[in-house]
């Protein structure tokens, strides 16, 4: 399978547990070449860290930005409120 398939199999045995320990032995015997897989590992490599860098970088700007949301929560809420009001009369005298 490994000859027929070796991509998704690669992929595959990247992220099933237990297989990911025997799966490089399993593929190195098979004849796959090296490049190949070191491709695969590399693309998938580049991959998780630049979701996790983009995670990282996302929750560091919230933070930034909703730093001082503290000192302007009853406004927010007061403009919540209202809308909701507002969204609520609208209702009501379309009715």
């Amino acid at each position: 399978m490994l000859q027929r398939h070796p991509v998704p199999l690669i992929l595959g045995l990247r992220f099933l547990y237990g297989l990911r320990t025997v799966g490089p032995l399993a593929i190195g015997m098979s004849g796959i070449p090296p490049w190949l897989f070191l491709a695969l590992g590399a693309l998938l490599w580049s991959v998780a860290v630049a979701v996790a860098g983009a995670g990282h970088l996302f929750g560091q700007t919230l933070e930034w930005l909703l730093a001082d949301l503290r000192h302007y929560e009853p406004e927010v809420m007061a403009a919540i409120a209202a809308c909701g009001l507002g969204l609520w009369l609208l209702h009501r005298r379309r009715r």
